[in-house]
């Protein structure tokens, strides 16, 4: 990405988006952690824009228009909504005259919704059988039983588990790209009970080291090869048997977990407690559809 010295060139030179987004990065260094800055702004948003063959703010309308044909709606509308607080902070800085992508994202929607698809009771039954027995089954079924990230419990370490397995503490995930630990989501710690299904699998579980989940080869887990390789063909198998009606990757434990809490009868804020969210998000996007839901008798 070009680089840009903020606060030396004026209005009368128009800076490219891409000098632009270098300086706003470098504005926001402090507001987000490293890893989203490095990661999501910088590489994932940067790339975007390095890829885009139009340049210049003046063109936004044909960024737009790039984006739609080379990227989802929802992706075109998140990177508007970016590109737009890019531009509210350029002119405040006087390095543009104006907002070209002001409400450039209105006509567009997000499919966070779509996404929450929950496993149903029977489904999510016939997915821990098919694991019974394998290297990955302790960790799929903490996936179930604790609704938590994946890369949260990648980065579980013993040393967040209490005596007697009655509590563990989530403070920390992984990023594979990193190759490191990192502060959760939230940044939060979450001190959560375990019941007795959790605390049987953690008593079970072998130390190899300070870890609790391993790969194959007694490595940090790769979650990715672990979705290519392990889950992506068990759950097509279960897909072809009539057990699963359709593909859902491993994220959605988490979802299953959290529409499964919420029919056990725990309130919401428990809930968002319990998984790292916010009631709100938790009521917005993750309670799901229940695996229960009847039409009522009303006549």
């Amino acid at each position: 990405m070009a680089r840009a010295k903020a606060g030396t060139v004026g209005i009368d030179k128009q800076l490219t988006l891409s000098e632009l987004w270098d300086s706003y990065c470098k504005s926001r260094s402090g507001q987000l952690t490293s890893t989203t800055l490095e990661l999501k702004y910088i590489k994932y948003y940067g790339g975007l824009l390095d890829k885009c063959p139009h340049k210049y703010p003046s063109e936004a309308l044909k960024v737009k228009h790039w984006l739609l044909l080379n990227r989802s709606e929802d992706t075109t509308k998140r990177f508007l909504i970016q590109l737009n607080a890019l531009m509210r902070w350029a002119v405040s800085r006087g390095l543009a005259s104006e907002n070209t992508f002001k409400d450039l994202d209105k006509d567009l929607r997000l499919n966070n919704n779509s996404q929450i698809d929950p496993f149903t009771v029977n489904e999510l039954s016939a997915i821990l059988d098919v694991f019974h027995g394998h290297y990955f089954e302790s960790f799929i079924r903490f996936l179930a039983l604790t609704g938590c990230r994946t890369s949260e419990a990648v980065a579980l370490q013993w040393s967040q588990i209490e005596l007697g397995y009655t509590h563990l503490t989530f403070n920390a995930s992984y990023s594979l790209d990193l190759r490191q630990r990192k502060p959760t989501k939230n940044s939060d710690h979450r001190r959560i009970p375990c019941n007795a299904s959790l605390a049987a699998l953690l008593a079970n579980q072998p130390r190899i080291d300070h870890y609790v989940f391993h790969s194959t080869v007694g490595t940090v887990v790769n979650i990715r090869t672990l979705c290519a390789h392990v889950w992506q063909p068990r759950i097509q198998k279960l897909i072809d048997a009539g057990q699963v009606g359709r593909y859902r990757p491993v994220n959605n434990l988490r979802h299953t977990a959290i529409t499964r809490m919420l029919e056990s009868g725990l309130t919401i804020p428990e809930v968002a407690y319990i998984v790292g969210n916010t009631p709100r998000m938790i009521m917005q996007y993750y309670s799901g559809v229940s695996c229960n839901l009847k039409i009522p008798e009303t006549l």
